[in-house]
């Protein structure tokens, strides 16, 4: 007997059945996708004759069978792996013969496959198309032009049933001085919409941040985060990047360019690291671009990490090799910011200090201004407190004394009284 199961179940299975081990003796793991070399080209393009054959489908040319492995190459979103899912390949192998028959013709090629494909993705886009409807109307509030502070376009996957889109969201920073000790509050989690990875990337951010200042300052702010216009619940430590730009954006009070769009995980020591859905990501932004006007200033910063995994439509490859459109991949948090604040980040001077030009030298110069500001509130009121002292002192002495005369001018005429009696 062979079962056949996710790894999940397998061990559930295990854990409450302890004979279970003993029926079932031989375990063995399946990959989801292989390397894509010579060797398993050719045995994918080995089955697919075979589910041609079987289904009685027209031939498929060598260009149809290069689009074929292009598309697996896609959904195992690596340019050097092949995605081993049957079912998605025979669907792909009916819908391109069904085109083929539609036009006429008795050999599938490239052009009907990649019409099977448009069309596949075409039955799966009624949320895609809405969120398109929102931003056109002017609903969905994403700038692709110009500059903010304390504002990035993260780069986003929406996720249901089988199919999965990309699309740019508007996240903020928003800074409060002289309160609290550099808390930085997730809206996200707060309001439990914010799942585990989630909250596990803004610890990590908010930790970098902290061994990078509190050395040169005290973190006399607190701030708040929020993806604008979300409702649905937000996981994956894929935002941590842009996170960690919008805050120092807002910090440094130092403006970011809207034209770019960024993705990217995080450690503690600033590092940029791979992220899933990566082409999909830039497919949405790209989409946005185009509803906006493509100005050949847009673009999108990536892991570098994730360069490798980029299959992206023929469209986005067009704009790319024609300059209107830009993909930069980054391996720091660093060199993200130069690209969309244009300023240098960290370089230090002789003291070991940030140069104040620099966007970490701007975020302590507002540190400091803060402290001075909320010395000088201090001093301010201790001097009202204190003037407000010798008011009372001076408005009771002067009350003693009227008081005193009264009592005089009082104790006089009594004598008088008395003298004239």
């Amino acid at each position: 007997m062979i079962l056949l199961g996710e790894a999940d179940l397998y061990y559930e299975l295990l854990e409450l059945e302890p004979e279970f081990d003993a029926v079932f003796k031989v375990r063995a793991d399946f990959h989801d996708d292989v390397p894509r070399s010579s060797e398993h080209e050719l045995a994918l393009v080995a089955k697919m004759a075979d589910i041609i054959d079987y289904a009685n489908l027209y031939p498929f040319d060598r260009s149809a069978q290069a689009a074929l492995l292009e598309h697996l190459s896609l959904q195992a979103e690596d340019q050097d792996r092949l995605s081993l899912h049957s079912d998605l390949l025979i669907k792909l192998l009916h819908e391109s013969n069904r085109h083929a028959h539609l036009s006429g013709k008795n050999i599938v090629n490239a052009y009907h496959v990649t019409q099977a494909i448009d069309d596949m993705d075409e039955r799966s886009g009624y949320l895609r198309d809405l969120y398109w409807d929102e931003l056109r109307n002017g609903q969905q509030l994403i700038q692709t032009q110009g500059s903010a502070v304390g504002q990035v376009n993260a780069l986003t996957v929406v996720s249901y049933a089988d199919s999965e889109f990309g699309m740019p969201a508007r996240l903020t920073a928003v800074i409060q001085p002289n309160i609290g000790t550099g808390e930085i509050l997730d809206i996200e989690r707060d309001v439990d919409l914010g799942g585990s990875l989630h909250a596990k990337g803004m610890l990590i951010m908010t930790s970098y941040l902290r061994a990078l200042f509190s050395q040169h300052h005290a973190l006399n702010f607190s701030a708040s985060l929020a993806f604008e216009q979300s409702y649905a619940h937000i996981d994956g430590d894929s935002a941590t990047v842009s996170e960690g730009c919008a805050l120092l954006s807002a910090l440094a009070n130092v403006p970011i360019d809207q034209s770019f769009a960024i993705t990217g995980s995080m450690n503690q020591l600033g590092e940029v690291q791979a992220v899933g859905g990566i082409n999909s990501k830039i497919a949405g932004f790209f989409d946005a671009c185009r509803e906006q006007e493509l100005t050949g200033q847009q673009g999108v910063v990536i892991p570098m990490a994730n360069v490798k995994q980029l299959m992206l439509r023929d469209d986005i490859i067009a704009a790319v090799k024609a300059n209107e459109f830009h993909i930069y991949g980054v391996y720091t948090l660093s060199e993200a910011l130069t690209l969309m604040t244009g300023l240098p980040i960290d370089t230090m001077n002789k003291k070991g200090r940030y140069r104040k030009d620099t966007l970490f030298g701007k975020v302590l110069s507002r540190l400091m201004l803060w402290d001075e500001n909320q010395d000088n509130n201090d001093d301010g009121m201790d001097d009202k407190k204190s003037k407000k002292k010798d008011k009372k002192a001076e408005s009771k002495t002067s009350k003693k004394t009227g008081q005193e005369k009264k009592g005089k001018t009082q104790r006089q005429g009594g004598a008088q009284r008395s003298q004239y009696k």
